[in-house]
């Protein structure tokens, strides 16, 4: 099997190159990952399944060297070992990190690499929903810039995100402990309490991912091929 490109796993890296490279019909690719393509799995694809995935056959849980901090315990890290890595068994948590996270990438000798520079990329995978006029109510904050909305990755609040005084009580708790609230943490801003989008498709009631995002749409495109396996040489 000949190929312009070799991607070892199909996580969220990898599927996006995947799927930019091969919107050129002269480019070849080939996708090879471990995992299986479990896109009929409940508690890959209900964001109500989402903490039933640690420990599961779709998670890696790998496990630390013993920390001497804590009392030499071995911890674990869940990861996604399926086709769409981590992206399909995590928290569908959708906030960015701080600016000076991503500034400090240049400063430390990656040229071009800047929350400025980066920007446009993250709106531009974005397709975000704004959120229903109860669950604003209830402290869904959104600052409209701060998102895109014709890209590939679904973005929102749930349809059980709980409405009612509850959020409001947390935030004006949070506000008398002396954490302000920060309506829209997806600009760069992290501090403060917030109201988080997640990773989701509210209409389908339905996980966003790497995988929905960016590979089953464009799967059965001739020059995309996913071989299931790991990668020990390449010659």
């Amino acid at each position: 099997m000949s190929a312009s490109y070799i991607i070892i796993g199909a996580g969220t890296s990898g599927l996006l190159i995947a799927n930019r490279l091969t919107a050129n019909p002269k480019t070849r690719v080939v996708l090879i990952e471990p995992g299986s393509d479990d896109r009929k799995n409940p508690n890959a694809t209900d964001p109500l399944n989402r903490n039933r995935n640690a420990n599961s056959a779709i998670d890696w849980a790998y496990r630390s060297t013993p920390q001497t901090q804590l009392k030499n315990r071995s911890m674990e890290f869940t990861a996604g070992k399926i086709v769409g890595g981590t992206s399909m068994i995590n928290g569908m948590m959708y906030i960015r990190t701080a600016v000076p996270e991503i500034d400090c990438w240049e400063q430390l000798g990656a040229k071009g690499w800047n929350w400025d520079i980066l920007w446009p990329f993250y709106k531009g995978t974005e397709h975000f929903v704004d959120p229903t006029p109860e669950q604003a109510e209830a402290g869904a904050g959104v600052i409209k810039e701060y998102h895109g909305r014709s890209g590939d990755v679904a973005v929102g609040y749930p349809s059980e995100l709980l409405t009612g005084n509850l959020l409001s009580t947390l935030a004006a708790t949070w506000e008398a402990l002396g954490v302000s609230v920060c309506q829209d943490a997806n600009g760069g801003k992290v501090e403060g309490y917030t109201v988080r989008p997640m990773m989701v498709d509210r209409e389908a009631g339905l996980r966003a991912s790497a995988a929905t995002a960016f590979y089953y749409p464009i799967s059965n495109r001739p020059n995309l091929s996913l071989v299931r396996g790991t990668a020990i040489n390449i010659l």
